[in-house]
């Protein structure tokens, strides 16, 4: 075998010369087969050099990254020392500067301590001195509010007499005039009986508000009509239209009801709307109209007209003192606030119904006690 090799390329060579075609292929053929088994087996070797030389690089690789661990290992462990150290001493540091600024902040407060409680001592007696001159203040302030009330009071039943006196001998001499006077003079007679109403009404709604603002009105409760009290209120309030409004009550018509509240406050309440109504309406009509919620035990007035409306923004104003639409009207800006006032005594509310574009439509709501 070892030499087969040898003769085989001896034998190719024999036949090539003798012209032996077959001999020759067979021996070409076997030929090949050796030099293909030796490349072969070459090939193997040197893959067997190529795969012990990879598993030595291999465990080399392997022990160098051992070797890198270890040292990353011992890196790590000396970077957490480190770490370690640098908190600790951030730490200690941050404790003294703590301890550094508490002190400060201890020696500071104790020396505001001292001089707030100087001033306490000082504002003490401040206090007390101003607490005496408050008292003093009061005792002048409900001396005062004595007197106005009691200059309001005698100046209204002082003033009250001489108005009546002017409106009835007013309307006296008028009427002892002859029939052509009396047309001519009794426009400006109606003029003084309007203008005497007026100043009564202002001097008694200043004498009411004194009262509802001290809580001193008081209300008598007793049965009470329903349907007369509006048809009171309208009839009272007709001769303040102006040509061509229309009045009305809608429920006339309907069964009456007997409740126990305070009817002349109700129709106080009732009148302050009609008249403002009657006041800012040139054309149109004015209604009243009222609801009864047994269920609820409510009672619901409700006043519409269609007059100028109130502008946006003065829902609640209207309600304020001496607060008016138009300042060109007669009034002085007290019905709505007494009314509000008189609505809360009686346990209701009066309130503008925003939703209403057409004038103005006031509400007043009062809890209902039927009377058997």
């Amino acid at each position: 075998l070892r030499y087969r090799e040898f003769f085989v390329k001896s034998i190719v060579t024999a036949a090539k010369a003798l012209g032996k075609t077959d001999v020759l292929t067979d021996a070409v053929m076997e030929y090949n087969e050796i030099l293909n088994q030796k490349i072969e087996d070459k090939a193997n070797e040197r893959s067997r050099e190529l795969q012990v030389q990879y598993d030595i690089n291999k465990l080399e690789v392997e022990n160098n990254n051992l070797k890198l661990d270890q040292q990353k290992s011992l890196n790590k462990a000396q970077e957490s020392v480190i770490y370690i150290s640098v908190i600790g001493f951030m730490i200690v540091a941050l404790l003294f500067v703590i301890l550094y600024l508490y002190f400060r902040k201890s020696r500071r407060l104790s020396q505001q301590l001292t001089r707030t409680n100087n001033n306490l001592i000082k504002e003490r007696d401040n206090l007390a001195k101003v607490q005496r001159d408050l008292i003093e203040a009061r005792d002048s302030a409900k001396s005062a509010d004595r007197q106005k009330t009691d200059f309001i009071n005698n100046m209204s039943h002082e003033v009250k007499a001489p108005l009546n006196a002017i409106a009835e001998y007013t309307r006296l001499i008028v009427d002892c005039m002859d029939d052509e006077k009396q047309r001519y003079l009794g426009k400006f007679a109606d003029i003084v009986s309007q203008n005497t109403e007026l100043l009564l009404t202002l001097m008694n709604d200043v004498l009411e508000i004194a009262e509802l603002e001290h809580s001193t009105m008081r209300i008598n409760l007793k049965p009470a009509s329903l349907n007369g009290i509006c048809e009171v209120c309208i009839e009272t309030v007709r001769k303040r239209l102006k040509p061509g409004v229309q009045l009305a009550y809608l429920e006339a018509a309907q069964s009456d009801i007997s409740f126990r509240t305070d009817p002349q406050r109700v129709e106080q309440v009732l009148l302050n709307l009609l008249i403002n109504a009657a006041k800012f309406t040139d054309h149109g009509k004015i209604e009243l109209s009222r609801t009864v919620n047994e269920k609820q035990g409510m009672l619901t007035f409700t006043v519409t007209d269609t007059g100028i409306g109130v502008p946006a923004g003065k829902e609640e104003e209207i309600f304020e003192r001496f607060e008016q639409i138009d300042r060109t009207i007669q009034g002085c800006g007290l019905g709505l606030y007494i009314s509000r006032l008189v609505a809360a005594l009686l346990g209701g509310v009066v309130a503008l119904d925003t939703k209403y574009q057409k004038g103005a439509r006031f509400i007043f709501t009062i809890p209902l006690e039927k009377t058997n």
